[in-house]
């Protein structure tokens, strides 16, 4: 069994590791070489195309679908819905607004009321002057209104 070593250097301290490469496998086998460019995914599908299901069509064209969700909002005033957030988890929680934005009836709005909307948006990369996108900016981006709790005042006296 070969043994092969790895140095990895952090920072001014050196850690040595060493693993086993011939333990290393992988959960399924690469794709058969009698495989390769039959537009099959597996033999199973090979043999029951060229056997029990010779002459139906393989590979059909694709479905489209969509997974049912439900969204309950923190407060509704009128026909405006209104989030409030202190900071999004990632990058889905954020772009999953756009879609409830998108399933919403016309004449109905969601707004965000944030905590801070200063704080940087999770994952986001620096810019050039070293700053991070924040929340804010994040939804004007994508035209939703937002306020804080400063200024939610100016929305529900509208």
């Amino acid at each position: 069994m070969a043994l092969q070593w790895s140095i990895r250097v952090y920072g001014h301290r050196r850690q040595i590791w060493k693993w086993k490469v011939d333990m290393k496998k992988r959960f399924f086998d690469k794709k058969a070489d009698i495989l390769r460019g039959t537009g099959y995914d597996s033999l199973l599908e090979k043999d029951l195309h060229e056997g029990v299901l010779k002459g139906l069509e393989h590979h059909p064209p694709k479905i489209p679908y969509t997974s049912e969700h439900t969204y309950t909002p923190d407060f509704k005033w009128g026909e405006i819905y209104i989030e409030a957030k202190g900071r999004f988890q990632d990058t889905s929680e954020a772009s999953k607004y756009k879609w409830i934005r998108e399933s919403l009836p016309p004449g109905q709005e969601l707004v965000f009321l944030f905590a801070n909307p200063k704080t940087p948006f999770p994952f986001s990369k620096k810019r050039k002057d070293g700053t991070r996108m924040s929340h804010g900016e994040w939804a004007t981006l994508n035209n939703f209104r937002w306020y804080t709790a400063e200024t939610i005042h100016n929305l529900l006296e509208s």
